[in-house]
C-alpha cells in the first residue's frame, strides 16, 4: 500500500480493486492481507461499513497476516460506526502489535493512524 503510505488515496482505491480482481493470481496465503487490507481502506477512508465488512467476511486467515491487522480493521470499523471505547481499545493494540511489523513504511502510516484513532477515542472521554 505504498500509494497510502504516500497520501495518495484514490490511487490506493485503485491499486486495492486491483488486487482483488486479480486475487486468484495470487498464492492463497496473501489473501487474507488484500482483503483485510481492503477492509480497513473502505472503513477508514471511503466510510463504507457495509463494504469494509463484506471486504473482511471475504479473509481467510493466514499465518502470513501479522498480527496487526486484524485489529486496525476492527478499529476502523468501531471508529466509524462511533464506538469509541471499541476504536481505542482496538488501535492500541493494534499498535502494540505494529512494533512486530517488518514492513517499516507501512507501520509508520498506521502507527499514525492508530496514534490519531486514540487520540479521536480519548476526545470522547475514553482513557487510554
Amino acid at each position: 500500500m505504498a500509494a497510502l503510505d504516500a497520501g495518495h488515496v484514490a490511487q490506493a482505491a485503485q491499486f486495492l480493486a486491483t488486487y482483488r480482481a486479480h486475487l486468484h493470481r495470487m498464492p492463497a496465503t496473501l489473501h487474507e492481507t488484500v482483503w483485510l487490507e481492503a477492509a480497513f481502506f473502505a472503513a477508514a477512508f471511503t466510510r463504507d461499513l457495509p463494504a469494509a465488512q463484506a471486504f473482511q467476511a471475504q479473509a481467510v486467515p493466514s499465518a502470513l497476516t501479522t498480527g496487526d491487522v486484524a485489529s486496525l480493521v476492527a478499529a476502523a470499523q468501531a471508529r466509524l460506526a462511533g464506538d469509541a471505547p471499541r476504536a481505542g481499545a482496538q488501535a492500541q493494540a493494534s499498535l502494540q502489535e505494529l512494533a512486530h511489523n517488518i514492513d517499516r513504511d507501512s507501520s509508520a502510516f498506521y502507527a499514525d493512524w492508530l496514534r490519531e484513532t486514540m487520540h479521536w477515542a480519548a476526545g470522547r472521554g475514553v482513557a487510554q
